[in-house]
């Protein structure tokens, strides 16, 4: 048995679509851009799950820049930018998963068995195992469940400029007002593999 052959694909996707706006004119200009992109994992599930435990990673960013002149003498500047993550995964670690099939013994049993008719009951994945069920089934690690992480950065920044040369001449004041809020949220789900060996 060749764990590493049966627990990934061949091959996978990775997308990135990018957008950008600029323009303006002597009262303002902007600029606005953004870019989504998706990473999916190499790893194979169960379809007997009702979850994906595989890798998908999207990350969506946006940035404006908005200038204003709002008099001869005073501007203003907005900008703002966004980035959120959405992570979802197997319960370990990628470098655990391949780890896992490095130290699955490769003769000794399979990774999961078809339920038999006289089985058919059965609603969730055989995992194999042998003798008393105390050896690494790296398939059964790897789908018992997943793991989700999001993230969120949002910046604001307003940025004020007004030319004082009536009171007198160079001097200029400048005023900024920052915003930052960042969120993070993750869980995991799992449950106790069933292992099944064969006598």
């Amino acid at each position: 048995m060749d764990w590493l052959d049966y627990i990934t694909r061949d091959v996978t996707t990775t997308r990135k679509y990018n957008l950008g706006l600029s323009g303006g004119g002597q009262v303002g200009t902007y600029n606005v851009s953004g870019d989504y992109s998706t990473d999916n994992g190499l790893l194979k599930i169960n379809p007997i799950n009702d979850f994906n435990s595989n890798v998908r990673f999207n990350v969506y960013n946006l940035r404006t820049n908005v200038n204003l002149n709002v008099t001869k003498t005073t501007s203003l500047t907005a900008r703002f930018n966004l980035n959120v993550q959405d992570y979802n995964g197997p319960p370990v670690s990628g470098s655990d998963a391949f780890g896992l099939a490095l130290r699955s013994n490769p003769v000794l049993f399979q990774p999961v068995y078809e339920a038999p008719e006289s089985m058919s009951w059965i609603k969730h994945p055989m995992f194999g195992n042998f003798a008393e069920g105390g050896y690494t089934n790296a398939y059964a690690q790897i789908v018992r469940g997943y793991s989700e992480r999001k993230r969120s950065n949002i910046y604001f920044q307003l940025d004020l400029n007004q030319k004082l040369s009536f009171i007198t001449e160079g001097l200029n004041y400048r005023g900024l007002l920052n915003i930052t809020r960042n969120s993070y949220f993750s869980q995991q789900r799992t449950y106790f593999p069933f292992l099944y060996t064969y006598t």
